[in-house]
């Protein structure tokens, strides 16, 4: 998230000796059809996995619950619209 900012990630790809030489932002979504399904992607994540061992499962199970909450369908998945920003560069 602290990447997509104007002009964030193009001043990192120039401090790493590159030139950025495009830059825009991609969308699209991610959709779970339930519960189960987005609990298992999302728990399969380093991040997830880690925060088990520091935390357990359980908190970790009502941590994603809680952020999805919002993303909730009336069917009962999910469905989140996501927008990623990247740059291209040369050496």
């Amino acid at each position: 998230m602290a990447l997509s900012g104007p002009g964030v990630l193009d001043a990192l790809v120039e401090r790493s000796g590159l030139t950025p030489t495009d830059a825009g932002y991609l969308r699209g979504q991610f959709e779970f059809p339930d519960e189960a399904t987005m609990l298992r992607g999302q728990r399969s994540t380093l991040l997830a996995v880690l925060a088990e061992r520091a935390v357990g499962e359980e908190a970790v199970t009502e941590a994603i619950l809680s952020a999805y909450a919002p993303y909730r369908t009336a069917s009962g998945g999910y469905r989140l619209e996501v927008e990623w920003r990247y740059v291209k560069a040369t050496a």
